[in-house]
């Protein structure tokens, strides 16, 4: 997980919310229905029948071996899991696990299919907390429960569904001892047996390493009866780690697939961070002619390296800069010292269009193409991110971003003008610096991505670094906040940032604030920063709904790992569903009247009382 100096926070809405106590675990939840569900563990379902599946009372494994107890399938590549989910299933959940199943067919075979009268399936409810039996438990339908706690974050349903697919804890692998101390001296003796592990004749770690990051793992303090902690890694820093339900793992990811002989996941998805020679298959638009290019006013796209501080071999279809024995202008130009990929200074690659380094050389006006493989996808929706650092001396360079149609012959691209075009112009306040650019995009079932650049002046560098492509909409709305490491520094604890007013697809208007310290509710502990929605005034000049209702929120913090395979972004849930009072709701004010139209607002506009979102939103460590 990697944040660096670009932290992200992007607001997403779709269609389901969370708790007040920071990272509340499958344990403090299940605590008071443990027995009389009969939990091993305090989240696995125990048996009621095909007992040779499970172990006795204790007995726990990392992944059921036996290839019997997980779910049968005949397509290769494609491992369908009918559901059904509770009628009375309040929109939070419901939410939950429509982004739970995007995020397992994002990563691997694994497809969570609407239930159609199959005679083996997984019925969700909400229960008294949230647990799973293990693998494929039954010969018809088996339960697995969400209850009213266990629907803050994705992760946790993520971790409920690996012991559906038959996962068990991460701790109780045999080899746990070699990366954790198992403290027991806090913890009652009725509780032991939830730390056994067991040898490798039992147990299938599918080739996987120890994975403190795991959605699997135990938290640091799990079972234990006052301020101590039950597992130690000895890696100090994983401390702050286990436990984590946000998403998945890289290890996670690569255990169902090696389970389920998964090749890839169901979802498309692209991504380059030009790191390597070849670009990730994007070239420079070619022109065989040279003076044709000139004609054209082209210049090549090159990648930079930035230890070497200077060009990565020749990946010129052009050879326009060239100037044998031309001097070396007296002013060099400014390169970013670091790309977005890996967020260190002086390391790393992107690419880069920029003026001449010669005296005679002037790249004024000149162009640069950049073009894409093709691209196959067979949904509606697209989301298209490309990190871009545009340092210009006057602010009019600029990038195009174009989606073509590609045929289905040789991939050439088809038509005389885009389907779709996206400007990034040159900003005076992030001059120089890496920006985020988002866009859900309906490209064609085959189609190509083109980067056009002008170079504003001869002094100017435009780079590009980390783009991808998902099958999937983007997030419906995003808050980039720069330099948080001196944001956290000025801004005392109670203190803010607002956002923009921003629209949802209602037409509301609302901002966002995040305290960087905390909330104030938190005075004294800054340990978490705090994150709100709240509505704006605006909104009562609009010819809206009112209460505002059967809203789903997901507040993320982008993860800026490249791929979006392995990202682990931070994301809590609310949900606004008049009728149905969640246990966040306490106010006693009824949820009609809170989020109807503003009677509260500040000298901002905003409302305070017709707010949504988390005083524990994401933990300081996890930023820094």
């Amino acid at each position: 997980m990697k944040f660096s100096k670009y932290f992200c926070p992007i607001l997403g809405f779709a269609a389901g919310s969370l708790t007040e106590d920071g990272r509340p675990d499958e344990m403090s939840i299940n605590a008071e229905i443990a027995e009389q569900e009969n939990l091993l563990e305090y989240d696995i379902r125990g048996p009621d029948h095909k007992q040779p599946i499970y172990a006795k009372q204790g007995q726990t494994k990392s992944a059921l071996r036996e290839t019997f107890f997980r779910w049968q399938h005949k397509d290769v590549n494609h491992v369908p899991i009918p559901v059904e989910l509770e009628e009375y299933m309040p929109l939070i959940t419901r939410g939950i696990y429509q982004d739970a199943k995007r995020n397992y067919a994002l990563r691997t075979c694994i497809d969570l299919k609407p239930w159609e009268g199959e005679d083996q399936y997984v019925r969700i409810f909400q229960g008294g907390g949230c647990y799973s039996y293990i693998g494929w438990a039954y010969y018809t339908q088996q339960v697995l429960s969400i209850g009213t706690r266990c629907n803050s974050q994705v992760g946790t349903f993520q971790h409920e569904f690996m012991h559906a697919l038959g996962i068990f804890h991460e701790q109780s692998r045999p080899d746990r001892d070699t990366y954790v101390f198992i403290n027991l001296t806090d913890v009652d003796p009725w509780y032991h047996g939830n730390f056994n592990k067991y040898p490798f004749s039992q147990v299938s770690i599918e080739d996987v390493e120890y994975d403190y990051e795991s959605v699997m793992h135990y938290g640091p303090t799990g079972f234990v009866n006052g301020d101590g902690t039950s597992i130690d890694p000895y890696i100090p820093y994983f401390s702050n780690v286990i436990g984590q339900r946000k998403d998945f793992s890289r290890n996670d990811v690569a255990k169902i697939n090696r389970m389920y002989q998964c090749s890839g996941p169901l979802i498309n998805h692209f991504f380059c961070e030009f790191t390597e020679e070849n670009i990730g298959g994007f070239v420079n638009q070619p022109i065989d002619d040279k003076e044709l290019a000139e004609q054209e006013n082209r210049i090549d796209w090159k990648q930079y390296d930035i230890r070497q501080s200077g060009i990565v071999g020749d990946i010129s279809a052009n050879d326009l800069d060239d100037c044998g024995d031309c001097k070396l202008r007296d002013t060099p130009l400014v390169f970013p010292e670091t790309d977005h990929s890996d967020g260190r200074d002086f390391t790393g690659r992107y690419m880069v269009l920029n003026g001449s380094a010669y005296d005679a050389v002037d790249n004024t006006g000149r162009f640069g193409v950049m073009e894409s493989r093709r691209f196959d996808t067979m949904v509606a929706e697209q989301c298209l991110e490309v990190w871009t650092n545009i340092n210009s001396k006057q602010q009019n360079s600029y990038i195009d971003v174009e989606i073509w149609e590609a045929d289905n012959r040789f991939g050439e691209i088809i038509g005389r003008f885009p389907i779709k075009k996206f400007r990034i112009d040159s900003d005076s306040v992030r001059n120089g610096k890496w920006n985020i650019n988002r866009w859900t995009i309906n490209a064609p079932y085959r189609f190509k991505v083109i980067l056009r650049s002008q170079l504003g002046s001869n002094d100017d560098v435009v780079a590009v670094d980390d783009i991808s492509i998902v099958d999937r909409a983007c997030e419906s709305h995003r808050w980039p906040i720069h330099n948080f490491a001196q944001l956290y520094e000025d801004k005392k604890a109670g203190e803010y940032i607002q956002s923009d007013i921003m629209t949802a697809s209602t037409g509301h208007k609302f901002v966002l604030r995040f305290y960087p310290r905390g909330h104030p509710n938190r005075k004294g502990n800054e340990d978490y920063a705090s994150l709100f929605l709240h509505l704006h005034e605006s909104s009562n000049d609009l010819d809206l709904e009112w209460p505002w209702d059967k809203q789903w929120f997901k507040f993320i913090v982008q993860d800026q790992v490249p791929d979006v395979l392995f990202r682990m972004d931070q994301n809590r849930v609310r949900a606004i569903q008049v009728g149905y009072e969640y246990d966040e709701d306490l106010s006693d004010e009824p949820l009609s009247e809170k989020w109807g139209k503003i009677t509260d607002a500040d000298n901002d506009g905003v409302s305070e009382r017709a707010s949504i979102g988390y005083e524990t939103f994401i933990p300081t460590f996890d930023i820094f």
